[in-house]
């Protein structure tokens, strides 16, 4: 019998959240968070993590002008340092239609236990990881009309500690390493147009450019990000449900791209219900998002909805 891993894992994360609108500082909330993670793996073993964290966000209206938002998250883990994150983002309109905005955010997000404590003959984890972390800009244009909206933005990314699975040559094993810095940089554009009472259109398309601090080493799965993304959904509003058709161009640096086709469609009973059936992946197209990988062919999901 052919060896396999096991594992269960559970996860419990309690919160708690208050918002108020105030006269002098516009709408401001307050949340908590208990979290407690654990494994039980035949692989990785038992490990256990709790995490609290604490968050604050206002939202802010000036002059009928300026929309000014700030967050404030702290997050102390039982396996690593108190960590500190946030947001502050701002909205010019320069009329009723067009907008310009700007926005700096910090994130992190620490080891997964498979990165941690995974173990094979070709693949090794790795328990001393720390956090990744980043900084992220944007800066970006906004046109919402009645029929047509339209919007641009560019990015720009701060990474560093970023994990990854490599190796220096093919006598070692992959293993999980943080690396010093990446920077990423690209941009964001989008497209809604209503053609009429029945059919809509939306576009959007991401390029994505990311120079890697490779230090020498070798990827397990390459780069795990998509360098061109583009989408193009079609909408058809008729009188018995809402029918969605969805064409998705995905490719990644150094490897051909692919198209998927989905659609969605609905057909409505009553005014709180609904039979639903999504397809993905329609024309059964093979694929490998992560490199070494098959991805899943067709797939179908029908249902009834009820809404109340």
């Amino acid at each position: 019998m052919d060896n396999y891993n096991q594992h269960r894992t559970d996860m419990f994360v309690p919160s708690l959240y208050l918002q108020k609108e105030t006269s002098g500082w516009g709408k401001v909330g307050l949340g908590f968070e208990a979290g407690h993670e654990q494994i039980s793996s035949s692989n990785l073993g038992r490990h256990d993590r709790q995490q609290q964290s604490l968050y604050l966000d206002d939202l802010l209206t000036l002059q009928e002008f300026w929309d000014l938002s700030l967050a404030l998250r702290l997050d102390n883990f039982s396996d690593y340092q108190p960590a500190y994150t946030g947001s502050l983002a701002a909205k010019f309109r320069m009329n009723e239609l067009a907008a310009v905005n700007l926005g700096v955010s910090r994130s992190l997000r620490i080891p997964s236990f498979t990165e941690l404590y995974y173990s094979d003959a070709t693949t090794l984890g790795n328990d001393a990881l720390s956090p990744e972390r980043a900084w992220n800009y944007q800066a970006g244009f906004e046109f919402k009309g009645e029929r047509l909206s339209a919007g641009l933005t560019f990015f720009w990314r701060r990474e560093e500690q970023m994990i990854d699975w490599v190796r220096r040559d093919a006598s070692q094993k992959w293993q999980a390493r943080n690396f010093t810095r990446d920077n990423v940089w690209g941009t964001e554009c989008s497209l809604s147009q209503k053609i009429n009472r029945c059919l809509s259109l939306d576009i959007h398309y991401t390029y994505t450019d990311k120079k890697i601090d490779e230090q020498g080493y070798l990827y397990k799965y390459g780069p795990s990000y998509a360098r061109h993304l583009a989408g193009t959904v079609i909408n058809f509003e008729l009188p018995f449900g809402r029918q969605v058709i969805g064409l998705n161009y995905k490719k990644r640096p150094g490897r051909r791209g692919w198209f998927l086709l989905d659609a969605g469609l609905n057909f409505q009973l009553q005014p709180n219900a609904k039979v639903f059936l999504n397809v993905t992946n329609l024309l059964n197209v093979e694929y490998q998002d992560i490199a070494g990988i098959p991805a899943s062919g067709r797939y179908l999901e029908s249902g009834l909805r009820l809404e109340w």
